[in-house]
């Protein structure tokens, strides 16, 4: 059977291999043969080989103070279209500014969601958003209730990693946070937990990257590693103290802010240097991520609307705080309604 009747077959997926992200399951729809495309990986491997593939950035956000309506949106910063995915399930009609989300392949994960019915515990579940089906999945539960914990993704093994944060909202012993970090097998559907962490943290950041989980104080100043081959955790001293967070990796470095001030960490060669200062424009920094091969910067300006900034690693020159930055997009109140949650900037290339 033709793919499109009337094309050549190589044609007929080319065409179907420039259709927005979000309007894949729209695709899988039509019929049998578009349906088995757009589920088979090699589509969205396809996608990347042929530089098809679309970096949006994941804007979480919720209704108001009811914390009801929750959506989650992609935002393509060149064109300045935004997209909302299908609603959660109705058992998750919440979500609290604690919960974290991971893209992984063309599927995005979402814990620490809040729910009414009784069948859930409220923080432990996981949903996944599938791009090709449109459609959300249960997954299973994490290994315990937690809020305001960090986590990563290996996309070389499929790996979720899990670290920190606190029981609930409600936990007495929220200042102390948690030591225990667990990992998801997304093949086999699996948690396991992972040795205690050499400090307790909440708030906290992480990255994984150059095979390691990097786990990102929120207030003391230090870093914490997991290295997945020795099963060890390591502690990393920094020179500079304060919040370590949001960050992110970005060609052989993590970044991170630190009160307003980008530093840039070779963690190979373990050297710290200064790389920027947040822009005077920008009161309210989310994070920054890789897109489109360069660091892209995502927060709230002077008038409350979402910016994005490219930025350039360098040493500031004295009296010029915005030579590395970029403005390129703004999405203004009136564009985006719903407040934002503000757990960090994520992109999902697919």
């Amino acid at each position: 059977m033709e793919i499109i009747p009337g094309l050549p077959d190589d044609i007929s997926r080319e065409c179907l291999l420039r259709v927005s992200l979000t309007s894949h399951y729209k695709l899988a729809c039509v019929c049998k043969t578009w349906k088995e495309i757009v589920y088979n990986p090699i589509f969205y491997q396809d996608r990347k080989r042929f530089g098809l593939s679309q970096e949006l950035i994941i804007l979480p956000c919720w209704g108001g103070k009811t914390k009801k309506g929750c959506r989650i949106k992609l935002y393509d910063p060149l064109e300045r279209s935004c997209e909302t995915l299908p609603p959660f399930p109705p058992e998750f009609p919440y979500f609290s500014g604690c919960f974290n989300c991971v893209p992984f392949n063309h599927k995005l994960f979402v814990m620490g969601l809040l729910s009414d019915s009784p069948e859930f515990t409220n923080h432990k579940a996981l949903i996944i958003y599938d791009f090709s089906s449109g459609t959300w999945n249960r997954g299973l539960d994490l290994p315990d209730c937690r809020v305001d914990f960090c986590c990563s993704v290996d996309s070389a093994k499929g790996l979720l990693y899990i670290a920190g944060g606190c029981n609930s909202d409600e936990d007495e012993d929220y200042d102390d946070g948690l030591r225990t970090a667990a990992v998801y097998d997304v093949e086999e559907e699996k948690w396991e937990y992972l040795p205690p962490m050499i400090w307790s943290e909440y708030k906290c950041h992480s990255v994984f990257t150059d095979d390691k989980f990097y786990v990102m104080s929120h207030v003391e100043g230090h870093i914490q590693a997991y290295d997945p081959n020795t099963r060890q955790w390591s502690a990393i001293s920094t020179c500079y103290e304060g919040s370590m967070q949001p960050s992110f990796a970005a060609f052989g470095r993590i970044y991170y802010d630190c009160d307003g001030e980008i530093i840039e960490w070779d963690y190979v060669d373990n050297q710290f240097r200064l790389a920027g200062t947040l822009v005077p424009q920008l009161y309210r920094f989310i994070g920054g991520v890789m897109w489109n091969q360069q660091i892209l910067m995502v927060g709230f300006n002077t008038e409350n609307a979402m910016a994005f900034y490219l930025f350039e690693p360098s040493i500031p020159r004295e009296g010029g705080k915005e030579d590395n930055w970029t403005l390129i997009s703004t999405l203004s109140a009136t564009e985006l309604p719903d407040p934002v949650a503000t757990i960090g900037a994520l992109t999902f290339s697919g």
